[in-house]
């Protein structure tokens, strides 16, 4: 019986200049009596549903997203998903995250105030699911900040705040 060993080094050039080398994959054993494995594997055939996106402040929103039981099946499985968000009507941008396991994503680093569109889809060794359906939340505004003089009397939380007239007196007891 012969044996034959190799090593290959896989590197994609992605159409959107996504070309950043990965981590080792699996070792595999090809079984020229079983068949090809990418022959017999199907791309995700359902999309991702997006179930929540949520501003965590002005530069961050949270993804979430579910999918269907039906494509994880073992002709169909799932082996990760890529985010895409844009600013209305800009250029997507792509997040890859990896595992079949995570369904929540954080993305930072946005602009405050602003409406971003959001889609997921599922992946593996053949191919792509169809895309989810484009959901549209807007980042937090900067906060507006109030300049208050120290002689001022403004109403806050509908209680007068009044100015101290003792600003500079000394502590006398622990008193104010």
């Amino acid at each position: 019986m012969l044996i034959i060993s190799s090593f290959h080094r896989v590197i994609a050039v992605y159409e959107n200049n996504d070309n950043k080398p990965g981590g080792l994959s699996k070792k595999f054993r090809l079984d020229p009596q079983a068949g090809d494995l990418v022959s017999r594997l199907k791309a995700p055939s359902v999309p991702p549903e997006v179930t929540e996106v949520l501003p965590l402040g002005r530069d961050s929103l949270r993804i979430g997203w579910t999918m269907d039981r039906r494509a994880f099946v073992a002709k169909d499985s799932v082996e990760g998903y890529f985010i895409y968000f844009r600013e209305a009507a800009g250029s997507w941008n792509k997040i890859t995250i990896m595992g079949s396991t995570s369904h929540s994503h954080i993305i930072d680093g946005l602009k405050s105030g602003t409406e971003y569109e959001i889609k997921i889809r599922a992946f593996n060794l053949a191919g792509t699911s169809p895309v989810s359906r484009t959901a549209r939340q807007g980042t937090e505004p900067d906060a507006q900040f109030v300049s208050i003089s120290a002689n001022e009397t403004r109403k806050s939380n509908e209680t007068d705040v009044e100015p101290l007239d003792n600003q500079n007196a000394p502590l006398v007891d622990g008193q104010v």
